[in-house]
């Protein structure tokens, strides 16, 4: 299981580019737990690329699981400093 944390965004104002910088956490699962979380999107890709991609195309997208066991993208636009903590999820690489 992989964590991706998008850690800054930058928008062009004149381009539609959209820059990110990606924290990968092995090992570990996002869980939401405050009532202001919104709800995640999931998709099933072939890789943690795609997953990755997945979350960069849509715009409100923050912080990303994928579990390789299943091939599932688990997107969110919550952030886990603001909601929420981390799990460990051991042997799921």
């Amino acid at each position: 299981l992989f964590l991706f944390l998008l850690e800054s965004i930058a928008f062009a104002s004149v381009q539609d580019i959209r820059t990110l910088t990606l924290l990968r956490l092995t090992d570990t699962q996002y869980q939401c737990t405050g009532q202001s979380c919104s709800p995640s999107i999931v998709i099933y890709t072939a890789n943690v690329r795609r997953c990755q991609m997945a979350c960069t195309i849509n715009i409100q997208c923050r912080t990303v699981t994928y579990n390789q066991l299943d091939n599932q993208c688990e997107m969110f636009a919550d952030i886990p400093a603001h909601n929420g903590y981390l799990l460990n999820q051991i042997g799921i690489v």
